[in-house]
């Protein structure tokens, strides 16, 4: 699916924010 990519990366994005805080 096209979105996946982009959902994977969203939720990635936010995954790093928690491992930085």
């Amino acid at each position: 699916v096209l979105g996946d990519e982009a959902v994977l990366k969203m939720h990635w994005e936010q995954y790093k924010s928690a491992i930085d805080k």
